[in-house]
């Protein structure tokens, strides 16, 4: 399993631009999102929300990272974000647990303890703190960056 995995993790470095697939969603993502590029705390916060969306569907994170960060990497860095500074929110938002399959560590941990560290709740309560925390960490970081001047 992890053999195909890699091999599709690789693959990708050749078949992304091949097919021109972050162009693609460059022209469906930038026009929703770019008008946002005013108001970073809010770019900020969506991308955070859709990488926590996407980690639904990709739970490596390999695949949804680059495809939500270089689509909109260079519009962004035009209007004054720096790279960083976008890549932070996904960063942040890379490692929920809301479902097992989610995050690797949760769930070896979870093997290991033969599911006898945390209840359900208990497991659930605590990712609904992380996705909070990250989301928070997002607002208070674009402050901060304002004060340093990188906004």
């Amino acid at each position: 399993t992890t053999l195909f995995r890699s091999g599709g993790i690789f693959s990708l470095t050749h078949i992304i631009p091949q097919y021109k697939i972050t162009d693609w969603l460059a022209g469906i993502m930038a026009p929703r999102i770019l008008p946002l590029v005013h108001t970073p705390i809010l770019l900020l916060l969506l991308m955070a929300l859709l990488m926590l969306g996407m980690r639904f569907i990709d739970p490596s994170a390999f695949f949804a990272i680059p495809l939500l960060w270089t689509p909109l990497v260079d519009s962004v860095s035009a209007a004054g974000i720096p790279p960083l500074v976008l890549a932070a929110p996904l960063l942040l938002m890379s490692a929920p647990f809301l479902l097992m399959y989610m995050n690797f560590w949760m769930a070896m941990g979870e093997g290991m303890t033969a599911k006898q560290g945390f209840s359900k709740g208990q497991m659930f309560s605590l990712a609904c703190v992380n996705v909070l925390a990250a989301l928070l960490a997002t607002a208070v970081g674009v402050v901060y960056w304002k004060m340093v001047g990188v906004l």
